[in-house]
């Protein structure tokens, strides 16, 4: 299992997440969901946040820029671990960012989330390793070989 250890954000981009996080905030919660996923969509909100994001995800990445899912694939997204739909609040927090294949973030993991039994918390934390499709229960490479 390969540990991956969250690098610092540049200041600017951490600024940034920081007031978008705000402004989900001070939105109705029966908005939030759509909010956060528009904010995130806005063109001027992606120029100000994913060039940092990306680049220091693919800094922790293991290998050269692989996905932090399947490690098999060059990480090319920014996945969000816990996502919009189901935490519009962690949009756009640092801890909730992964770097991830196309094929992985669109196929495999879309809008799911391991959840506890009752259905409110996370059964468990962020990993922070590179075996996160066998902790989340998918298979990555199982999936590519059947289609």
């Amino acid at each position: 299992m390969i540990r991956l250890e969250r690098a610092p954000l540049p200041p600017d981009t951490a600024a940034h997440l920081t007031t978008y996080t705000e402004q989900i905030e001070q939105t109705a919660e029966a908005d939030r969901k759509t909010g956060a996923a528009d904010l995130w969509a806005h063109t001027t909100v992606r120029r100000r946040v994913r060039d940092g994001l990306l680049a220091t995800l693919a800094d922790m990445a293991p290998g050269h820029q692989r996905c932090m899912y399947c490690g098999d694939s060059q990480g090319t997204d920014i996945d969000h671990f816990e996502p919009k739909s189901l935490a519009p609040l962690r949009t756009f927090e640092w801890l909730n960012h992964l770097l991830a294949c196309a094929y992985c973030n669109s196929n495999q993991k879309r809008n799911t989330f391991p959840r506890s039994e009752e259905g409110e918390a996370p059964s468990f934390s962020i990993p922070r390793s590179r075996s996160l499709w066998s902790t989340c229960g998918w298979s990555c490479r199982q999936a590519r070989t059947k289609d």
